[in-house]
Parts: C-alpha cells; structure tokens; sequence
C-alpha cells in the first residue's frame, strides 16, 4: 500500500483530471473513506480528465449514474447498501461486463463483487479542518499498478 499526501482541492482535482485522462475501458476504482473525505469531489475531477458530456454528480440516490464520454464513465454510490447481498440485485456483474472506467464508492459495502483487478484507494482527512487528505491506494492487476504509479508522479512532480 502507497500513500499520498494531497495539500488542497486544486492537487485532488489535478490527480483526479490526470487519472481522468489516463484510464482505459475496464478499469476499476474502489473508492472508500469516511463522508466528507473527497471521494465525489475526485470523481467529479475524474470525469473532467475524462472529457465527459456532462459534470459527474453524486449518484447517492441513484446509486448507479453513466456518463457518456469517449470513454463512458459509471459511477456507483454503494453507501445506501447494507451489504453485497444486496447489492447483488442491481445486475453489477452485466454492468462491469461493459467497455468502460467504473468510480465505486463505498467499495468497501460490496468488495465481493468487484472485479479482482483495480485500484483501491481510501480517502482520509486527518485534520477534518484542513484541506488534507491522505489517499492510501493498492493496486491490484497490472493496470491498477500502472494508474497508481501515474498517480504517484503527478503528486511528487506536479506532472498531469
């Protein structure tokens, strides 16, 4: 596991932009940590590096919401689930079975479903009063090895 200190919303929003234009059709966020840690606000930064139709929202009361891009983006809120069982309803095999980046947040709630390859990345603010956020990410797969070593080098070099 890697961690990266984010100073501020413009660094979030740039790691989120560059990751944004680096994913490809099939890759896979775990996105967790507790409310107010940065989660949408990084997928939102996703979507922009994306180049998407439209600004990702949070898809709390939709739990699954798609965007259309050069590359489709869907993002999944699994915060008003219980649990995989019943996440299991919702057809989330079909959905990871299509030519696209999934952002899931709440991750954690229905990790028995997730595809075995992606990048999980859980979000932490240490000082709530502060802009800091500590984004703790492991890399399962090939591919989630190369999005976290992307993401390492815009951090340390401001590269995006």
């Amino acid at each position: 596991m890697r961690t990266l200190s984010i100073s501020d919303q413009n660094q979030m929003r740039r790691c989120g932009q560059a990751l944004g234009k680096r994913v490809q059709a099939g890759d896979v966020l775990a996105l967790t940590g507790a409310l107010g840690t940065g989660k949408t606000f990084f997928v939102r930064a996703l979507g922009e590096g994306m180049n998407l139709q439209e600004p990702v929202t949070s898809p709390t009361f939709a739990l699954i919401q798609e965007y259309h891009g050069p590359i489709p983006l869907i993002h999944i809120d699994a915060y008003r689930l219980d649990d995989a069982a019943a996440a299991a309803t919702l057809g989330l095999e079909e959905y990871f079975a299509r030519p696209a980046v999934f952002a899931v947040e709440w991750a954690d709630r229905i990790a028995t479903l997730l595809p075995e390859e992606r990048l999980e990345i859980y979000f932490e603010a240490p000082l709530p009063e502060q802009e800091l956020r500590l984004l703790h990410l492991q890399a399962k797969g090939e591919r989630a090895v190369a999005l976290l070593e992307m993401l390492e080098r815009t951090v340390q070099h401001g590269q995006s």
